[in-house]
């Protein structure tokens, strides 16, 4: 998967300017087009947004020749923000300058044109045409707009399931099987035969399907392939295209506020072994929720998540049995003083703080979602188990069956990084009956934690190997069924096509929790993907998607 193509940014100029630096892309720094100016202020518009987070203290901490750190990472020194190269696309462009507004006139005239555009809505009354608009509207994802509207009794409503219920296939269902079967070898055949911008869309549903596709990445694909359809409905552009230049602005500045928060951290200073991944869990956050209303969501996920990637990298790669003993009844005690003073040094600092950033959450929600706190932290004590496990047979040299290896892998990352994490921070869609029956592991969660656990197992194998890690879950499916890794990794990619069939199956089935919390326990499937866990893993291989979804604006 790679981002839309720019024709202008592929010169030899370009080339010149993305310097490959062996760092990690933990800070935005790794991800600018241009050189940042430390002397600005710090709440600039989005085109003289500054991400302060470049200091050399951040630098230093990276250059220890640490395996996972990305390469490659764009730098373009000495270029101005108007000097970036503009890429025209039938007189609309994306990734130049695009003259500075204030935020409040840029709000304003979203909101002239949403009125437009529910206008359009309401005077349509041919059903064919109204289909094609909430068509549009749902996969230029500006639909959050319009929900009154699209769920409304007197003529959306009646067309908008229609258009979102796209073929999804479900175990068992062999005839839908041969038919998709059928259908990707005819488009695969004649996907040469088509304009441009078909073959583009026909080889991007072909890789990942639009069920299983992030809806920013979609987004960012699809505004970009609006604007090359004649018969496109320019006020929907206008919208799609303001919409997603303001709400980058807003990622912009939780991405700031984000890596202060983790140049304060400092986390680097004793965990020199770690994987340097903010950038990366708050694309994962931005991947769940995009729409504005979810920003204190996004931030506290991408807490969470950035602390739970040091402490897999302290199970995984650094820790010794005995001091991993100790953090586990480090935090099996939560917030004792003496459990921290049993631990070693380099580990108490981060206890300390992994701890506080939990507890203080609670500041950060009504008192009506404080509950929340509790449910988190006893997922989090069961995901911390789980590493336990992991590491007492490794340690104790033993080679447990494939059923009982991923037990553990798919209960701890279930409750706690699936559910917990991620609905934090989502106000009063959240209920404690929905939270009860979500942390009960039914099949919709279950099949999420599977599809990322699946693909995750099959790429990130070598480096687990490499780390002298084991015994990994498809290690003991290849020890127990005498396959080689390529066969393993095959049946591991069946697995995740079989999870995703549970997916489909539980969204048709009815359940305790609303929509909302369901599309986004949805959406963590979809960022699980193969291309983006190699991503992650392999920080440098998002640096593409990352740049463009934060900073590359749209131009109408």
């Amino acid at each position: 998967m790679s981002p839309p193509s720019h024709p202008a940014s592929s010169s030899n100029n370009d080339d010149k300017a993305f310097v490959s630096m062996n760092s990690s892309p933990g800070t935005l720094l790794a991800y600018l087009p241009y050189k940042p100016d430390y002397t600005a202020a710090p709440r600039a518009p989005p085109d003289e947004i500054i991400i302060d987070i470049g200091t050399k203290a951040v630098d230093e901490s990276r250059g220890r020749g640490r395996d996972w750190s990305s390469q490659g990472l764009m730098d373009r020194a000495n270029e101005s923000r108007a000097e970036r190269p503009k890429a025209v696309l039938n007189g609309e462009s994306r990734g130049r300058a695009i003259k500075a507004e204030p935020k409040e006139l840029k709000e304003q005239r979203i909101k002239e044109v949403k009125e437009e555009v529910k206008a359009l809505l309401k005077s349509t009354t041919n059903i064919r045409e109204l289909m094609h608009y909430v068509d549009k509207i749902e996969r230029l994802r500006i639909g959050y707009h319009f929900v009154n509207e699209i769920n409304d009794d007197h003529g959306c409503k009646r067309v908008a399931e229609p258009v979102q219920c796209r073929v999804s296939r479900i175990s068992r269902e062999t005839i839908l099987q041969e038919a998709i079967s059928f259908t990707r070898g005819h488009l695969k055949s004649k996907a040469n035969d088509l304009d441009s911008r078909s073959k583009r869309q026909v080889l991007r549903a072909l890789n990942t399907p639009l069920r299983r596709m992030v809806p920013r990445i979609e987004a960012m694909y699809y505004i970009e392939e609006y604007m090359e359809e004649k018969t496109r409905n320019d006020t929907l552009l206008k919208l799609a295209t303001m919409d997603y230049n303001l709400l980058q602005r807003l990622y912009l500045e939780e991405l700031k506020d984000l890596s202060l928060w983790w140049k304060e951290l400092d986390m680097s200073e004793n965990l020199t072994y770690s994987r340097d991944r903010l950038v990366e869990n708050y694309f994962w956050a931005l991947s769940e929720y995009y729409e504005p209303h979810y920003s204190r969501a996004r931030v506290m996920v991408t807490k969470y998540w950035t602390m739970l990637t040091l402490l897999d990298d302290t199970f995984d790669v650094y820790g010794t049995y005995e001091e991993c003993k100790l953090l586990t009844d480090a935090f099996q005690r939560w917030d004792d003083q003496k459990a921290i003073d049993c631990l070693p040094i380099y580990l108490r600092g981060f206890y300390h703080k992994f701890i506080n950033i939990i507890n203080g959450f609670q500041d950060e929600l009504e008192p009506s979602e404080k509950y929340l706190v509790s449910y988190l932290i006893r997922e989090t004590q069961r995901l911390v188990d789980c590493y336990m496990q992991e590491l007492e047979w490794h340690a104790k040299r033993q080679v447990p069956t494939f059923n009982e290896r991923k037990k553990p892998a798919m209960d701890g990352n279930a409750g706690s990084i699936v559910v917990c994490g991620p609905l934090l921070g989502m106000g009063k869609v959240v209920t404690e009956e929905a939270i009860r029956w979500l942390t009960s592991l039914p099949d919709v969660v279950m099949a999420a934690t599977e599809i990322c656990r699946y693909n995750d197992e099959a790429i990130s194998y070598e480096r687990e190997k490499n780390a002298g890690q084991g015994p990994t879950t498809i290690a003991c499916y290849m020890i127990e069924h005498n396959l080689r890794k390529y066969e393993a990794a095959l049946q591991f990619e069946y697995f995740a096509d079989e999870s995703w069939k549970k997916m489909n199956r539980a969204f048709l089935r009815p359940t305790n929790a609303p929509v909302e919390l369901l599309d986004r326990i949805l959406n963590y499937g979809r960022m699980c993907s193969r291309d983006l866990l190699v991503g992650f893993t392999y920080g440098s291989k998002l640096k593409e998607i990352i740049g463009s979804l934060l900073l590359k604006p749209f131009s109408f």
